[in-house]
């Protein structure tokens, strides 16, 4: 019987030193996992992750996104939930929240882009648009919007519209007041 006792004992310590061991490899294998997630999602859809010192919250103050920051967030998304008249497309809210982030900045530079206003923004990375027959240009400072081109047999030409034209409103709006890309939509 005391045979029997000794090496149910040592099974038992044992046991629990696989169980730490298949604690340890259970959580290294999570964190990778987790890892080799986070990177296939952020390859397949294009994001970046942006590991800097000072990148994370480090209790200075200066983190947008702390405890206070949360709960308001929170608390507008239950009103949102319990009160809003109208269904709601919750990215349209996360959009809102990244725009708005940036938008605080007051830097007419700095912009959030979705995935599809992205795409757009670098086909008029150029700086010019067609459309209606002709190339438009705009100013960065001044926001003055010029014609560049007026292509043959297009409404601009049958417009009269003429290189290097300037054009002052479209629809009574007045065409320094927005990016041109918005102006002619």
């Amino acid at each position: 019987m005391e045979e029997r006792w000794e090496t149910m004992e040592i099974r038992e310590n044992r046991g629990h030193a696989g169980l730490g061991t298949g604690l340890l490899i259970g959580v290294l294998g999570t964190l990778l996992a987790g890892a080799a997630a986070v990177f296939l999602v952020c390859g397949l859809t294009g994001n970046r992750i942006i590991l800097a010192p000072g990148s994370a919250a480090s209790g200075s103050g200066k983190t947008v996104l702390n405890e206070e920051a949360v709960r308001k967030i929170a608390e507008l998304d239950a009103y949102i939930e319990t009160y809003y008249y109208e269904d709601v497309d919750v990215q349209d809210l996360r959009n809102g929240i990244y725009a708005g982030l940036l938008e605080g900045l007051d830097d007419r530079y700095s912009q959030y882009y979705t995935a599809e206003e992205y795409e757009e923004s670098r086909v008029g990375m150029t700086g010019k648009y067609y459309g209606i027959g002709a190339g438009l240009k705009q100013d960065i400072d001044t926001m003055e919007v010029t014609v560049s081109r007026v292509y043959e047999g297009t409404p601009s030409e049958a417009a009269g519209l003429l290189e290097k034209d300037v054009i002052l409103s479209v629809d009574g709006v007045d065409a320094t007041s927005m990016e041109v890309s918005d102006l002619v939509l």
